[in-house]
């Protein structure tokens, strides 16, 4: 099979298209032929780079987190599928053993891993992949669709609907709004019956956030938070959705409502944040954090997406040969949207 391995860290040069053998099926996996495979920033680049600081990352690798395609071929013990079947992997496998796991909480399985980071994932013609970490496909959802969605519907699920409770008296700013989780989590929240205030890098595309749901568009260049409050009649949202981390936490301290929500799932400009404790107690916030979600989330929200409530936005789709390209572009921040492999 043809597929792209990283043989050694650094730039996109390092992505080397190559013949290897198709993996062979084992008990209790599925091999699947890939149609797409959604290209995010850090379990696709930064691991690349060797900069992720995830354990455990060993080369050779084949990365790619969501691929989407066709079940070929099941192992010994399959059952919840079958050739022809059209398929989307979850990026975290679990253990299927631990008491989370057993509790449908597999997203707090303690010795978990990521597809495309801890083992071959889907920047290849074929991908072997546990039965406990697919999802089924609806038939109004396409492949490219498909392989936008895990990574970034499933974090924006679990935190703005499981963990934050986000409903109709909310008014939600969402950071990162051009992105494909801040593009998730717009719609998400507008789904659930919240205003939302869509926070991106320039007017532009600030302006396509409002097209696709978002009541008010913001350009954060400069700082948000006095946008936030005039958006809000001086109250601030009460939730801010945020997976920038530093260059945006002292604007989210300053704007957020009081007693308003902080859902943090990321922190793509930096990890490290100063907090002042008395600004925090004193405007009595919640910090609520995830990384993922569940397998049964992703089926509910590929629901919302067969019948049309629920919507990836894709930008553009690159050939397996060009994901060098793919991840550049993803890089240079200009997209709206989700980049998409197709093999």
């Amino acid at each position: 099979m043809k597929a792209v391995v990283i043989r050694e860290f650094g730039g996109p040069e390092r992505l080397s298209l190559e013949e290897i053998a198709t993996p062979e099926v084992l008990p209790g996996h599925v091999l699947i032929r890939v149609r797409a495979c959604g290209v995010n920033r850090v379990l696709d680049v930064v691991v690349r780079e060797g900069k992720s600081g995830f354990p455990g990352v060993r080369l050779p690798l084949i990365s790619g987190a969501e691929p989407a395609g066709e079940v070929v071929d099941v192992g010994a013990g399959v059952n919840s599928v079958r050739p022809g079947d059209r398929v989307v992997c979850v990026p975290w496998i679990s253990c299927g053993e631990c008491d989370p796991c057993l509790d449908g909480k597999e997203n707090l399985c303690q010795s978990h891993q990521l597809l495309g980071v801890h083992r071959n994932g889907g920047y290849a013609e074929y991908v072997l992949v546990p039965e406990r970490s697919i999802v089924p496909i609806p038939d109004e959802v396409d492949f490219v669709q498909a392989a936008a969605a895990p990574v970034v519907f499933s974090a924006a699920w679990h935190l703005l609907v499981t963990r934050g409770r986000v409903g109709p008296d909310d008014t939600v700013l969402v950071l990162g709004a051009s992105g494909g989780l801040g593009i998730a989590a717009i719609q998400i929240a507008k789904l659930m019956g919240a205003r939302v205030l869509a926070a991106a890098g320039s007017d532009h595309k600030a302006k396509l956030a409002e097209s696709i749901g978002a009541d008010v568009g913001i350009n954060y260049t400069g700082g948000f938070a006095q946008a936030a409050l005039e958006a809000t009649d001086g109250k601030g949202p009460t939730v801010v959705f945020e997976s920038v981390g530093a260059p945006t936490w002292n604007d989210t301290l300053a704007c957020v409502a009081h007693q308003g929500r902080i859902l943090t799932c990321g922190a793509t400009g930096g990890n490290r944040v100063e907090l002042d404790f008395r600004a925090f107690y004193r405007k009595h916030l919640t910090l609520i954090s995830s990384s993922n979600g569940t397998r049964a989330e992703a089926k509910v929200y590929f629901g919302h997406m067969a019948r049309g409530a629920l919507k990836p936005v894709i930008y553009r789709t690159f050939p397996l040969e060009e994901a060098g390209k793919a991840q550049e572009l993803l890089m240079n921040r200009e997209h709206f949207g989700k980049i998409v492999l197709t093999t």
